[in-house]
Order: structure tokens, then C-alpha cells, then sequence
């Protein structure tokens, strides 16, 4: 994939995550570097929905379904999906 199109890619993903923003206090981010998938080195990114709030079931069918049709028009086998709980840890 191009330069332009995994920019691209990267932004559905975002896109994607942001109707599930409820507030101010939650907000979209990313980063990108490198990892491996086998044998291969290629590009990565981690797109994160930073929230206080728990999707409800009927949102995670929807948030999957649409990730899955970003990921096969980008051509990705796959898109990792991570939900779990982060805590801000204060000085």
C-alpha cells in the first residue's frame, strides 16, 4: 500500500472510532510505526478511542462490521480490535 493510501486508511479508522465520542472527555488518537506480520516487517498504527464509557453490545456489532469494510476497501486482512480499560496514573 502507498504512502497516501495508508494515510488514508489510517484516517477511516479514525473516522470510524469518532461517532462512538461521547463528550469532551474523550477523544481519538494515533500512532504509527513499524512491526511484523510472519516473516515481514510493514508499517503499523494504533488508532485509539480514549473513553470512560463501555460501547454498548449493539455498538461493537456495528463498530466491527465497519472496521471489517474499511480493512477488505484498503485490502487488510484484518484489523486488530482492542477493548479493555487504561487508568491515568497521577503525579
Amino acid at each position: 500500500m502507498g504512502d497516501d493510501m495508508w494515510a488514508d486508511f489510517i484516517k477511516n479508522v479514525c473516522d470510524t472510532l469518532h461517532p462512538y465520542r461521547v463528550d469532551n472527555g474523550s477523544w481519538v488518537e494515533f500512532h504509527t510505526g513499524h512491526g511484523e506480520y510472519g516473516d515481514t516487517r510493514e508499517d503499523s498504527a494504533m488508532v485509539t478511542l480514549l473513553s470512560d464509557r463501555i460501547l454498548a453490545d449493539w455498538e461493537l456489532i456495528s463498530l466491527r462490521a465497519t472496521l471489517m469494510v474499511v480493512a477488505r476497501h484498503y485490502g487488510q486482512e484484518c484489523v486488530a480490535l482492542t477493548i479493555g480499560t487504561s487508568e491515568l496514573i497521577f503525579t
